[in-house]
Parts: C-alpha cells; structure tokens; sequence
C-alpha cells in the first residue's frame, strides 16, 4: 500500500518521529494543519491518486489532533486507504487514464469491446474485442524478488472469420518480475528538523513554512511520476479465430511504463502515459499459415515491439475524455527470400482511438497482423464493458 499513502507518510512521520515509538501524539498538538490545508489545495493536481490525496489528508489532520501512537496511525491510514481504493471510482479511474492498465489492474481481468468496424472497400461487420489479463500472484516474494504469474489473452470475433478484418488472436502464459515507483521516507534527524519548521510556519514564519514544504517535497519526489518495469518468459499460442492456422511461441520480453505527474513540466500538465514493450520469440508455425503456404514452415526467431501513448484530453461531466496511440509490430529475424518475397516476414499494426464516458469510443487503425496478407484500414465505434471481477 506505500504508494498510496505516501502524501500522508511525510507528515505523519515527522511527528512521529518526535515521539518515541510507544509514546501518544499529543492530543490537540497539530502545527500541521496550515501544511496540510495546502496540500489539499494540491489535490486536484495530483494524477493517479486524486481519488485517495484529501481523505487520506483529512485522516492525518485528525490523527496528529489524537492520543494514538504511531503505528496506530498508520494503521488507520493503510484502513482509510483500503477502502477509498474499495471504492468502484478507483479501479475505473486508473483504468481510463492508463496507457497500459492492466500492470495496474489485476482487479479486472476481463473487459469486452462490442464494436462495429467499418472496413475498407468492404461492408461492416459487427465485432466483439475481448482482453484477458489475469494475474495469480504468489503466496510468499521469492527472496526479495517480485514476480507474478500472469495468464493473457485478446482478440477479436465477428460472426465469420472470412469478414474478421482482425482475425488474429493471442493467447500466452507468463512468468515475470517487476519492479516500480516507491515513496521515500524522512530520517530521524529530518523529522524532528520538519517538526520544528512546522511549529514555527504555524506561528507565521514564512522562511520555515517554505523550507518544510521543500523537506516534504523531497520525500514526496516519487509523485513526480510513476515507473512500472517487469521483464520475463512467456509462452503461448497466436491463431485466427477458428483456430484454422496457429503459431507456438517461446521467448522472452521486457515491459515498462511512465506515467507524467509532475504538473510543472509540459507532460506532467498533459497527463501524459507511455508505455513501451519489447520481445523475442521462437516461432513454431502449423503447415496452415500464409507462411508454410508460401514455400516455408519452418521454425524462425521473431522480435516483436508495441508502443502506447494515453493523453487526457478533458471531460464529460465527471468522466474523462482520453486520446490513445499504440502501434504493434513484428519482423521475422534472418527471414528467407521466399518469405521476404511473400511479403510475410514483418507486420505493423496501428491504432488511434478516443475514449470517452460509460467505456465509448472510436478508432481508426491501420496495418495488419500475423496471419494477415494484407493491410486494411478500418474505423471503429463501439463500447467497452467489464462484466467480471473477483
């Protein structure tokens, strides 16, 4: 739960730390509130943690005006954070603002996109794009590492695969660490320095007010922006719907994502997300693909990469209005002539979408997937929906 509290942590640790650990706060002591009122005023600036940065301020203010100790005080936030994060605002929130949710989402493992793709030269069809993410994360860290076991799949489905202009589905297993942004915390010597600065900006001393929020500012730098890094193996299976022509793949890729929170730089005040995946894998094609028709089923090494850009670009009511980018390509490694001469050996696929409230959007993508002889360009209007969540 650090990450969550970390706004709170900084404050409350400089009182804390005033204390010793089995000795109350004293009660109706508070030289915060003055830092604290300004922090919420911050709030609304805050991207990713908007929906936990006031109540989990007020919870502060109340506890430094409390006979607890300290560690009752952080119990009492990691319980107040617990349940704004129970709240259904929360996961909704991050699942809109975020380029590449689901390292964020275990939550929600399924969403579906009923869809109707107007393809090119062709008539319309209607589609339904499903996306599988779920995560079974481990009992115990396995010696201080972070990892996950990790089951994804997506694609889309029309009533034939003949019309499916997307007829490409991924299914894969993977076994991955991560690693991702932490909150700092404040020495012993740093907190009893914040608590004097508190004590003197309550009294009206500007110079200390500034040099406390520079102390906190350094403890709270993480909020400058969140890092989400995980690297791993996979396996899995590609296939057109109908499971005609398949690939089995083995590799190994490496993941991360930045989201912007600093609203003082350009990106920050945009909002922005990026994400970013790179892989390699060994491709074992059926003697049904494009590629064994060819002239060529032999096994070959492919690299893969996907690149994603989620920009805010306002709201609806209290909904927001989000623009996303991702582009998806794949290049056969070392491809014979006979597959560069089909034209089979590198695919790019991209996507230009916006999302809007209650899970619409719209999107215009371009390019083609394995399996795929040629490109088309389609446009897309549909509706997301998560009909399950443990």
């Amino acid at each position: 739960m650090k990450k969550y509290f970390g706004i709170c942590t900084a404050i409350l640790l400089a009182s804390a730390n005033a204390y010793a650990a089995d000795e109350p706060l004293s009660p109706g002591f508070n030289p915060f509130s003055t830092l604290i009122a300004e922090e919420k005023e911050n709030c609304p600036e805050t991207p990713g943690v908007q929906i936990l940065c006031a109540p989990l301020l007020d919870q502060t203010s109340g506890l430094l005006s409390q006979t607890v100790t300290p560690g009752q005080a952080l119990d009492s936030l990691k319980m107040s954070a617990r349940t704004s994060i129970s709240n259904t605002d929360f996961p909704n929130d991050k699942t809109k603002r975020s380029a590449a949710n689901s390292a964020l989402t275990p939550s929600l493992p399924l969403s579906l996109e009923f869809k109707d793709i107007d393809r090119e030269n062709s008539a319309s069809v209607i589609g339904l794009e499903y996306n599988i993410d779920y995560t079974i994360e481990p009992p115990q860290p396995l010696q201080g590492l972070n990892y996950n076991l990790n089951f994804k799949s997506e694609g889309t489905i029309t009533k034939t695969a003949a019309e499916n202009p997307r007829n490409f589905i991924d299914s894969k297993l993977e076994f991955s660490g991560y690693r991702h942004s932490m909150f700092g915390s404040l020495t012993d010597d740093e907190g009893e320095t914040l608590q004097a600065l508190a004590t003197e900006a309550a009294s009206g001393n500007e110079s200390a007010r500034i040099t406390a929020l520079d102390l906190i500012a350094k403890t709270l730098a993480p909020l400058n922006g969140y890092y989400f890094i995980s690297y791993g193996v996979e396996a899995g299976i590609e296939s057109d719907q109908e499971f005609n022509f398949t690939n089995k793949k083995l590799g190994g890729y490496l993941f991360g994502k930045y989201d912007f929170w600093n609203r003082r730089t350009l990106l920050g005040r945009l909002g922005v997300t990026t994400g970013l995946r790179l892989g390699v894998q060994n491709i074992d094609p059926s003697d049904e693909t494009p590629r064994a028709i060819a002239g060529d089923n032999s096994d070959y090494m492919r690299a893969s990469a996907e690149a994603a850009l989620a920009v805010p670009l306002g709201s609806m009511g209290e909904h927001p209005l989000v623009f996303v980018a991702n582009y998806r390509a794949y290049r056969e490694i070392s491809a014979s002539n006979t597959v560069k001469s089909a034209n089979l050996d590198r695919y790019l696929l991209r996507t230009f979408a916006l999302q809007g409230p209650y899970g619409m959007y719209v999107s215009f993508s371009s390019g083609r997937q394995p399996f795929d002889l040629t490109s088309e360009d389609t446009v897309e209007i549909g509706l997301k929906w998560y009909p399950w969540s443990p």
